[in-house]
């Protein structure tokens, strides 16, 4: 004789029909693992989005010191001067190199700087970029409107520090000096 439903024997002897037994998740259960997971990625978002916005940060305070490297050994390399300028109305930074004319005058005649004549960079990395308003440079005083960092050829830079810092109070401070290091330091 057949039977329209299998039959199963369970370890104590016991006889179960295969129809009842669970195949897989219930519905409630199912739900209440969506809830649990759903919590939990509530709570992380705030700290997600927290390692993001340090992240951005970190990496456009990263991005300025490795501007300032290359000028560094782009002076050395090529023996010309260049010029970081940052614009702290603006929000912006530039990078201007000392023309051919300028550097043949200097040659000549070492005695006066006055004449220095120095043209923007055009290319992609070094063109002039304006930063979001999010972003800020500050310096130690008040009233200063711009800073201007001069790359030398035999690798002096000039001593400068200021700061770049965001609206949610990070801050990296950049220090240059005359021996030709440069530093960053998150804060």
């Amino acid at each position: 004789m057949q039977q329209k439903v299998a039959m199963m024997i369970s370890g104590i002897g016991k006889i179960k029909p295969l129809s009842n037994q669970k195949k897989g998740f219930t519905l409630i259960e199912l739900l209440c693992v969506i809830a649990i997971i759903s919590m939990l990625f509530t709570i992380s978002i705030p700290s997600i989005s927290k390692t993001a916005r340090n992240f951005y940060f970190t990496s456009k305070a990263k991005q300025i010191k490795y501007v300032l490297l290359y000028l560094k050994k782009t002076a050395i390399l090529e023996n010309r001067k260049y010029k970081f300028l940052i614009n702290l109305e603006e929000n912006s930074y530039a990078v201007l190199a000392e023309s051919n004319a300028s550097a043949g005058f200097a040659e000549s005649n070492t005695s006066n700087t006055d004449y220095e004549i120095y043209e923007p960079i055009l290319d992609s990395l070094l063109a002039e970029k304006n930063f979001a308003s999010a972003f800020k440079f500050k310096t130690q005083t008040e009233y200063q409107q711009q800073v201007e960092i001069i790359f030398e050829p035999q690798g002096r830079i000039s001593s400068q520090e200021f700061s770049l810092y965001d609206q949610n109070q990070h801050n990296a401070t950049f220090k240059t000096t005359l021996s030709g290091q440069i530093s960053l330091e998150f804060i």
